[in-house]
């Protein structure tokens, strides 16, 4: 799939959009412990905001640009814009998952929700589209035989410009949740074995359609720490989001802080998302 430009935002930006789709499709994992000691809150920021640590994603796409958090600006008005293609089951999901993230997101961000006649839309500058595509359709838009997928548009590396998300119309809205968070938030995922039941894990069933409580724990904190997007891993360490790296000689992925400037990089493409276990993959 070639690197490609969302119209509206042409002219307007650094880099080229970056396709993001589903990872692998490798099955439903297994149940972890649940003395799993590695689910703390530092491991589930640093794989969520930074793609490292312990419960990072290891099958399929992850994120390619560890060591940095990829956001829109703090203090951005994001608008969510939902399109018509969207099923009645599918758009009432994603309405209760919007309103609860909206709360979780306060102060750092304002949510704007709104709704598009446009059954395809292309985001503009700080929007962030949502739709349902034929399954013939997501094959073409993301990795072929994926639940969904969001490509991203960036200001400047690790600065959000927009996102667009699509996803199957089989899994009631579940998937669409999934690829709004990577949209809205830039997140990555965490290890489906090990957290089975988050939202952001890879590769997980699409049953799960709601961020569990480990995965608001992380939010939370990183919304309410004053950090943007571009935040480094050293930032993160600073205010004591993640614990410090404790390899002999580790050094800090390079990443940009806030308002730091940074010249402008080469179209690329890329691809992360959420896999669908087998048993979502019978039901297709």
């Amino acid at each position: 799939m070639k690197p490609q430009a969302l119209p509206a935002l042409a002219g307007l930006l650094l880099a080229a959009s970056l396709g993001t789709a589903c990872g692998g499709n490798g099955g439903s994992p297994t149940s972890p412990s649940p003395q799993n000691p590695a689910i703390t809150r530092s491991n589930v920021i640093a794989a969520l905001f930074l793609g490292e640590g312990p419960l990072k994603a290891t099958q399929g796409a992850t994120c390619l640009d560890s060591g940095f958090w990829r956001a829109f600006p703090r203090g951005s008005r994001i608008r969510i814009r939902l399109s018509t293609a969207l099923s009645n089951a599918e758009r009432t999901n994603i309405d209760g998952f919007l309103g609860d993230l909206r709360g979780l997101v306060a102060g750092a961000y304002d949510l704007a929700i709104e709704t598009t006649a446009e059954e395809d839309p292309i985001p503009s500058l700080l929007e962030v589209t949502s739709t349902s595509l034929s399954n013939a359709g997501v094959d073409a838009f993301c990795r072929p035989g994926t639940g969904g997928c969001a490509k991203y548009v960036f200001q400047a590396p690790g600065i959000l410009a927009g996102s667009r998300t699509v996803a199957r119309h089989q899994f009631g809205g579940n998937i669409h949740n999934h690829e709004l968070v990577h949209g809205i938030l830039g997140l990555c995922h965490l290890d489906g074995f090990q957290m089975p039941d988050a939202l952001m894990t890879n590769p997980n069933s699409a049953s799960v359609g709601t961020l569990n409580g480990a995965e608001r724990q992380a939010i939370q904190a990183v919304m309410r720490s004053g950090l943007s997007g571009g935040a480094t891993r050293a930032e993160f360490e600073r205010l004591g989001l993640i614990d410090p790296v404790v390899t002999s000689g580790a050094a800090s992925s390079p990443g940009l802080g806030t308002g730091t400037a940074a010249p402008p990089i080469p179209p690329h493409l890329r691809r992360e998302g959420r896999g669908v276990g087998s048993r979502e993959r019978e039901r297709r």
